[in-house]
């Protein structure tokens, strides 16, 4: 056998057990913005909220951390029965 064969039958092996996932430059770029402008806009409406109300040092650190997550988990249960899982947590 040829070595050139025996690396084609190689990579044939090796190929049936990865799954090749290409991704969008442009969509991973547009999905990059979208989350620094959903941080940013948390940081400026939590920090204006936590002013508001006079929260300062650490009980307005913690207002802003209650107010990322609560941003975070909503919108996890939002999007959870739409997307679809591959993880085998989600799946019977």
């Amino acid at each position: 056998m040829s070595s050139e064969y025996v690396t084609y039958l190689w990579k044939k092996y090796i190929f049936m057990f990865i799954e090749i996932v290409a991704y969008s430059e442009l969509a991973v770029r547009n999905n990059a913005s979208v989350v620094e402008y959903c941080r940013t806009s948390m940081a400026a409406l939590s920090g204006g909220t936590a002013g508001l109300l006079g929260l300062t040092g650490f009980y307005g650190f913690g207002f802003y951390v209650f107010a990322v997550v609560g941003l975070w988990v909503s919108l996890f249960f939002m999007k959870l029965p739409v997307c679809e899982c591959r993880f085998s947590v989600f799946t019977n």
